[in-house]
C-alpha cells in the first residue's frame, strides 16, 4: 500500500499525451486548446465610440499654429459646431458641413468641430475623444439635428472611445495552450472570424462494471440479491461532462473470461483509459488483479492509503492504455473519480495542477492515522459572513444520497506532527484529531464537468493561465 503523495504522480508519469485534431467553431465547446491560439486580426477592428454622444476633432490653440500639439481648453463652455453624422455601420459621417453658428456669448471662433455619434460607430478622421450626449448643450437646428453643442464638462484626450486592437492585438495569443473552450470563448472566437481551431483530442474511455449482482436492465424490478447499476451512470456522466469519449459501457459477472474479452475489444476501439468497478480485494470473487496478470498488463501499484478507495489499483495495459480500478462503493468510485480520474483527464488536457484552499473547519473530525481522507463537505458563511467549511454526516461509502447535498471536498493528508493546528493532533484515543476552527484543505466538488465550479477554482489555476 503506498500514500496518495506517491499514487497520483505514477498515474500522471504514465499518461502518454494526447494528439490533436481540428474542430469547427460550433462544435468546440467543451474542449481545449491544443496549441496557443494567435489572433487573425485586432478587435475592435477600428476605433469607434463607447457611447452615444459627439465625437470631438479640436483645432490649435488661439495664437498657435494648426497642426501643433497646442489644443484649446476642452472643457466647460466650449462651443463647436457639428458637422455631421455616424451611426453604427456607417463607413464614415454623413453631413453638409459647418452650419451657421448660434446666437451666443463665447463663440468667438471655431476652434474644432463636433460629429454626433452612435455607440460603436467608427471614429471619424481627425477626432480623437468622444463626449456623452448628456454632457452637452445642443442648439438644435431643423430637420438636421443640432448645429452646434456646447460643452458641459471637461473631456479628456481619448475619452470614450475604444482603441483599435484595445480587446485584442492583432497575433497576441488570444487563447493559450491548455484553456477550455466555453460559452465566452466562443464568443470571442466568432468575433475574431475564427471557423476552425486545433484542440485536444479527445480521450477514449471505456467502462467495464463489474458484479453478478448488478442488473443488466435497469427498467425492471431488481430480483432477490439485485441492485440496479449506478457507477456506471456516475462513470458517464462524468466522463461527457468533462469531454471524454466514452466508447464502451458494460456490466460483466465477476469471471476472469468475460472481462478479459471485454479487454480485447476495448483494445481495438483504442481506448486510452479504461475504468472498472468493483473485484478489486481480496474476496473469492474479486479477481481483477488476477485477470490483469493474465492479460500481461503492468501495475503501477495497487492499494492506497486513502479513505474511501483503499483497494484502487492502476495498470498499463499491453496496449499501452491505462487502467484504473475503482471498488465498487460509490462513494469510493466517487472519491476515486475525482482524485485520480480528473487529474488524469486535467494533464492530458494540458491543464496546469489545481491547489487547494485553505478554509476553517465546522465541528471537528477524528481520523485513523496514516491515511489521506476525502470528505464531502459544503461551504458555508459563518456568524460575520466569512467562509467555512462543514464536512457533511453519514458519508459511509455505500451511501449516494450524501453525494447530491455536497459542493466540495475537505481533504485531509495523514499528519506530518502532532501540535500543529493545520495538520491535526493526535488525540489519546489513537485517533487524529482536526478540531473546529483548524484550517483544512478544500478542493472544488469537480464531478459535475467544468472548472471554477466556486468562481475562481478555490485556488487552482485557471486553464492557460499564466503563473
Amino acid at each position: 500500500m503506498i500514500p496518495y503523495s506517491r499514487a497520483l504522480p505514477l498515474l500522471m508519469d504514465a499518461a502518454s499525451p494526447l494528439g490533436s485534431e481540428w474542430v469547427r467553431r460550433d462544435r468546440s465547446g467543451g474542449r481545449t486548446a491544443a496549441r496557443d491560439l494567435q489572433s487573425p486580426e485586432a478587435l475592435p477592428p477600428f476605433h469607434n465610440s463607447a457611447m452615444d454622444g459627439f465625437a470631438l476633432a479640436l483645432t490649435a490653440a488661439e495664437g498657435q499654429m494648426e497642426g501643433t500639439d497646442a489644443t484649446p481648453e476642452v472643457g466647460p463652455g466650449l462651443w463647436l459646431p457639428v458637422t455631421g453624422r455616424v451611426l453604427a455601420g456607417d463607413p464614415e459621417p454623413r453631413g453638409s458641413g459647418v452650419r451657421p453658428a448660434p446666437q451666443a456669448s463665447g463663440v468667438d471662433g471655431v476652434r474644432g468641430r463636433a460629429v454626433e455619434i452612435s455607440t460603436g460607430a467608427p471614429l471619424p478622421s481627425g477626432c480623437d475623444r468622444v463626449v456623452p450626449i448628456e454632457d452637452v448643450e445642443l442648439e438644435a437646428s431643423s430637420g438636421e439635428g443640432p448645429a452646434w453643442i456646447r460643452l458641459r464638462t471637461r473631456v479628456e484626450e481619448k475619452a470614450n472611445v475604444r482603441p483599435y486592437g484595445g480587446d485584442v492585438a492583432a497575433g497576441r495569443v488570444y487563447l493559450a495552450r491548455g484553456h477550455r473552450i466555453g460559452a465566452t470563448e466562443r464568443a470571442l472566437l466568432a468575433a475574431l472570424g475564427v471557423e476552425r481551431l486545433p484542440v485536444v483530442r479527445k480521450p477514449r474511455v471505456a467502462i467495464l462494471n463489474t458484479g453478478a449482482e448488478l442488473m443488466i436492465s435497469p427498467d425492471a424490478p431488481p430480483g432477490p440479491g439485485q441492485i440496479r447499476n449506478s457507477n456506471g451512470p456516475l462513470l458517464q456522466a462524468f466522463f461527457e461532462s468533462w469531454g471524454a469519449e466514452v466508447v464502451m459501457a458494460r456490466i460483466l459477472p465477476d469471471e476472469v473470461e468475460p472481462f478479459l474479452q471485454a479487454l480485447a475489444e476495448i483494445e481495438i476501439l483504442d481506448a486510452d483509459l479504461v475504468v472498472t468497478t468493483g473485484a478489486l480485494s481480496r474476496g473469492s470473487r474479486d479477481f481483477v488483479p488476477g485477470a490483469l496478470e493474465t492479460a500481461g498488463a503492468q501495475t503501477l501499484f495497487r492499494k492506497v492509503a486513502i479513505r474511501p478507495g483503499k483497494p484502487l489499483l492502476a495498470a498499463r495495459l499491453q496496449a499501452g492504455g491505462l487502467l484504473v480500478g475503482l471498488p465498487g462503493n460509490p462513494g469510493a468510485v466517487a472519491v476515486g473519480t475525482r482524485f485520480f480520474l480528473l487529474p488524469l483527464l486535467r494533464r492530458w488536457a494540458g491543464w496546469k495542477a489545481e491547489g487547494p484552499l485553505r478554509l476553517p473547519l465546522t465541528g471537528s473530525l477524528e481520523l485513523r492515522p496514516g491515511l489521506t481522507y476525502f470528505l464531502a463537505a459544503k461551504i458555508e458563511p459563518d456568524d460575520e459572513g466569512a467562509p467555512r467549511v462543514r464536512v457533511l454526516p453519514d458519508q459511509r461509502s455505500h451511501r449516494l444520497l450524501p453525494l447530491t447535498r455536497a459542493g466540495c471536498w475537505v481533504v485531509a493528508p495523514p499528519s506530518e506532527g502532532s501540535g500543529d493546528r493545520e495538520s491535526g493532533e493526535e488525540s489519546t484515543n489513537g485517533f487524529r484529531r482536526i478540531s473546529a476552527g483548524d484550517l483544512v484543505e478544500v478542493r472544488e466538488w469537480g464531478l459535475n464537468g467544468g472548472p471554477n465550479e466556486f468562481g475562481g477554482g478555490i485556488g487552482s489555476k485557471a486553464p492557460g493561465e499564466s503563473e
